[in-house]
């Protein structure tokens, strides 16, 4: 192995409280990956996958959709704010607070002071000055979202685009999804991958990139430069924290650098803390949280 290189095990695997792992969703995984490999060969030839084989690459691209770190760290934060805001809710609610008060002293035999009490209402209400560290199973839960994109997927129309000039770039959240800005809307967003006017993209290799839609685009086409590098950059806006290229280019370097951090995070508004503690992912199981 290279110097300077980690490597993570287990990483879609849940820790026992033995220390064994669960291995049923990488073993799934690898199912999956495997099934579409000969589908993803012919793909990078110009042959669109029909009936059976088309399902199992939809299946292919909607796990490579939520098995990402930023699909999970997104899954995380969604879960982490449920419970802050579920929190904030008892926090602001005398009876529902002083229940909880009342479970706690029950549970622990002794009652608490009145510092205790204010402390406990404070951090209900307040969570900024914490950090929330949850395991990673509350974040696989998200891959069962594979099962509802994956007939979406199939759905679309599919067709491959060919780097006429220039090369495609990857990333750590390959499977980008494109919508017209004007379709969304402040408050139920753009309805995701049923936005009609929705274009998800999937690099195969540096030349050959999977496109679906919902519209009729056409047979398969080739992409100029221009077409190429507006590609690129949207997949650079959208990625998590790293950029793939088969090759060291000082253009895919300062696409890096201007793109960096532009990744949209999941967010909420109205009911809950003013300012929401930070949620992070623990390698290992964490217990679920009361």
């Amino acid at each position: 192995m290279p110097e300077e290189t980690a490597k993570q095990t287990h990483f879609y695997s849940v820790e026992a409280p033995d220390g064994s792992y669960d291995l049923r969703i990488e073993e799934m995984l690898a199912r999956i990956e495997s099934t579409a490999a000969p589908i993803y060969m012919r793909l990078i030839n110009g042959k669109i996958p029909e009936h059976q084989d088309k399902m199992d690459m939809a299946q292919f691209l909607a796990v490579m959709v939520v098995r990402t770190p930023g699909s999970r760290k997104d899954a995380a934060e969604m879960v982490g704010r449920m419970i802050q805001i579920r929190n904030y809710a008892t926090g602001v609610h005398d009876r529902a607070f002083n229940s909880l008060v009342h479970r706690i002293e029950q549970g622990e035999g002794r009652q608490l002071t009145e510092e205790s009490r204010t402390s406990l209402r404070r951090s209900l209400i307040d969570p900024s000055g914490y950090r929330l560290e949850l395991g990673k199973e509350w974040a696989l839960q998200h891959l069962t979202a594979a099962d509802k994109l994956t007939p979406v997927l199939f759905q679309m129309r599919w067709r491959t685009i060919g780097a006429a000039q220039g090369f495609f770039i990857t990333s750590d959240d390959p499977v980008v999804r494109w919508v017209e800005p004007k379709t969304w809307h402040p408050i139920y967003g753009d309805h995701g991958y049923l936005n009609k006017t929705a274009v998800v993209t999937f690099p195969l290799t540096p030349k050959v990139m999977l496109a679906m839609s919902w519209e009729d685009e056409g047979a398969n086409a080739f992409a100029g430069r221009q077409g190429v590098d507006r590609l690129n950059r949207l997949r650079a806006l959208q990625a998590d924290e790293y950029l793939y290229a088969h090759l060291d280019h000082e253009v895919i370097r300062r696409m890096a650098v201007a793109t960096k951090g532009s990744r949209p995070r999941m967010t909420t508004e109205g009911f809950g803390p003013k300012k929401f503690a930070a949620t992070t992912l623990r390698r290992g199981r964490a217990n679920r949280p009361s």
